[in-house]
């Protein structure tokens, strides 16, 4: 269990750059160079890439620690590959060679206090960036902590890449939970994240070499949008919605638009993000998008 701990910080990493921010975590968290070193040398824990290390002087101990346990013969030797589980969190990530990944189950419930309503949100990056991002922790004020914290777009479902049903976003509550496993496909089950509890909605991820593809299965019926968040200015092109070097399909009889918001990082510096909305033109039980990503190579170095 200790061993599991101590290999965490490297198992949010999705690339030398981005960390899984979920919740109220960020996309650039950064670790005690000390701390880093020392699990590393007591547990053989995966030591992070440069930038992600930082060197706490706030407390002498700290600085005094980073010299002690820094070593520079095995520093530098980048970040490789992996693929992590974390059962009680619900969370599955996957770095790969030409993007990285990560999707979370679990709950909305209220009593925890720094969690966002998300269950079968998801992270890709490529090229270094969160190209479908989840947006983190916002600034911190008294409504992200009382009875209006599920109405900002950071801890609400709206700001998150999930679905909208009878378009409304999932509920705040210890019901509304999703179920994620984890086998040749990532799938997790979404109805009970919303009040009105749709008979079926479930999510599944096919992680391909360069290809990313997402099924959602639902009722005939329902009034569903599918969401993708991100903070880089997409484009609408014939047959996909281009996000840089990112390509998002768009499915045969759905329509898609963009809107635009704004928002703000943690530390209250203001944040332009990007709505992307597909919406069936006729009847439909299913949505299939394909992710594609161009070959810029290993994103985890």
């Amino acid at each position: 269990k200790a061993k599991k701990l101590a290999g965490f910080f490297s198992g949010m990493l999705l690339s030398g750059n981005c960390t899984v921010s979920f919740a109220d975590a960020s996309c650039d968290a950064e670790c005690n160079i000390w701390l880093a070193y020392f699990l590393n040398k007591e547990y053989k824990a995966q030591l992070p890439p440069p930038q992600r290390l930082i060197l706490n002087t706030e407390k002498f101990s700290t600085a005094v620690r980073a010299f002690i346990y820094y070593d520079p013969s095995r520093a530098g030797a980048g970040l490789a590959g992996g693929e992590y589980y974390y059962d009680k969190l619900e969370w599955y990530i996957k770095r790969g060679k030409n993007y990285s990944f990560a999707a979370k189950g679990g709950k909305n419930d209220i009593e925890d206090n720094h969690n966002h309503n998300d269950i079968g949100s998801f992270i890709v990056v490529h090229n270094g960036r969160q190209v479908l991002c989840d947006l983190g922790s916002p600034q911190y004020t008294a409504s992200n902590f009382g009875a209006t914290r599920y109405e900002g777009i950071n801890n609400s479902s709206l700001g998150h890449s999930v679905p909208l049903i009878n378009k409304k976003a999932q509920y705040a509550g210890e019901g509304a939970f999703g179920k994620l496993t984890v086998g040749e496909k990532i799938k997790i089950d979404l109805k009970n994240a919303y009040e009105e509890k749709p008979e079926k909605l479930e999510r599944t991820f096919e992680l391909k070499e360069n290809e990313l593809i997402l099924k959602d299965e639902f009722m005939s019926g329902t009034e569903i949008t599918e969401r993708f968040v991100t903070d880089i200015k997409p484009e609408i092109k014939e047959k996909y919605v281009a996000i840089e070097e990112t390509g998002l399909e768009i499915p045969e009889g759905w329509s898609v638009s963009v809107t635009s918001a704004e928002t703000t990082f943690h530390s209250g510096k203001k944040r332009d993000i990007f709505l992307i909305d597909f919406i069936p033109v006729c009847r439909a039980d299913s949505f299939k998008t394909g992710i594609s990503f161009d070959q810029g190579g290993d994103l985890y170095v």
